[in-house]
């Protein structure tokens, strides 16, 4: 893996192992699962042929009890079998407990490029409310009260933007080019999940700090010969967004990789290079605050 900086431009290349569930080790997974019922086949058994003895008796033994030894071991065996069926198709591991049911049934399929389409969903889906809010103040119908601050606590507050912004900015990009897709690429079963989901974590923590700031840039009152230097820190974010979205394209793209294609090496697959550039109008707004800050 290579990872290079060139002017807040972070770039990052990986290599990743595709894997996926054969129909064998499915079933090797419902073996081990069944030979856990086998305490289950016995009380079924027993219970059963206990049953089947007090019938006999009560009408005087006119079917012999032999000829049901096969029928009772046939319902044990069913049952157990159910049981089984039950416990595998229910398992979820514990780091995907607190996971929507599309995620647990990715991990359970294990279809070929898993990782990559369970680590996208994990994602998209807790970024979907910071979105839907971000959506709604970029429209102006997100309602977000005032704040007002003291004159020289705001002047310090709004020189400290372009720092803020710049260093959620090489977060996010090195969470999208390195550490996330170091874990995808480390997830090889279920050991592997509580890496993964710490590094989505962290990204989806820092799209939410960068909703969080733009709330608080729409919060803050500013002094009147502010007005204008302030309004331009608004969409700030905007390359944090379009970087994990367009780090989300490529998990997608991992995740429908041809897997005939795959096996011939001849598919084509996409790069985690990302580009997170500084918002475009950060050296005019430094400009315009040093001539107006005291």
């Amino acid at each position: 893996m290579e990872m290079e900086e060139d002017n807040n431009k972070y770039s990052s290349s990986h290599t990743m192992t595709f894997s996926e569930k054969t129909w064998y080790e499915d079933w090797w997974d419902y073996f081990k699962w069944l030979s856990g019922q086998i305490d289950t086949f016995a009380a079924v058994a027993i219970s059963s042929w206990a049953v089947s003895e007090v019938l006999m008796a009560a009408s005087d033994h006119r079917v012999p009890i032999e000829d049901l030894a096969l029928p009772v071991l046939v319902l044990a065996t069913v049952v157990a079998l159910y049981r089984a069926y039950r416990k595998k198709s229910g398992y979820v591991p514990a780091s995907l407990v607190g996971e929507s049911a599309t995620s647990k049934g990715i991990f359970r399929k294990q279809k070929c490029g898993w990782n990559a389409a369970l680590a996208r969903q994990m994602l998209e889906e807790r970024l979907q409310a910071a979105d839907a809010a971000l959506r709604r103040i970029e429209k102006g119908s997100e309602f977000i009260g005032p704040r007002q601050m003291d004159y020289n606590d705001y002047v310090v507050w709004l020189q400290m933007r372009p720092e803020m912004v710049l260093r959620m900015v090489r977060s996010a990009a090195l969470l999208c080019t390195q550490e996330v897709p170091i874990a995808i690429c480390s997830t090889k079963g279920e050991d592997d999940l509580v890496g993964l989901k710490r590094e989505i974590v962290a990204l989806s923590a820092i799209y939410e700090c960068a909703k969080e700031a733009e709330v608080e840039w729409h919060e803050v009152v500013p002094p009147d010969e502010f007005r204008e230097v302030h309004e331009m820190v608004y969409g700030w974010t905007q390359p944090i967004r379009n970087g994990v979205h367009r780090f989300l394209d490529i998990l997608d793209e991992l995740a429908n990789v041809d897997r005939k294609t795959l096996k011939l090496g001849t598919a084509s697959l996409p790069s985690f290079e990302i580009v997170f550039e500084k918002p475009d109008n950060l050296n005019e707004f430094s400009r315009r605050l040093d001539q107006i800050s005291p």
